[in-house]
């Protein structure tokens, strides 16, 4: 079985335009029942990262 690898801190985001304010709140909401119980993975990171941005493009089509 693979092992979660958690991270105290939250990476810097990947896309443009994006702050680490930004992701964590879009993270905390996505992800609000594992959000008190553990740090999220780098993985979770980047899906709320991947997440926001498309939600913020769609928005501005």
């Amino acid at each position: 079985m693979k092992s979660l690898q958690t991270l105290s801190t939250q990476p810097k985001p990947a896309s443009p335009g994006l702050s680490r304010q930004m992701v964590r709140k879009h993270a905390r909401r996505i992800f609000h029942d594992r959000w008190t119980l553990r740090p999220l993975t780098r993985r979770e990171w980047r899906q709320a990262e991947q997440d926001l941005a498309r939600l913020l493009e769609a928005e501005a089509l």
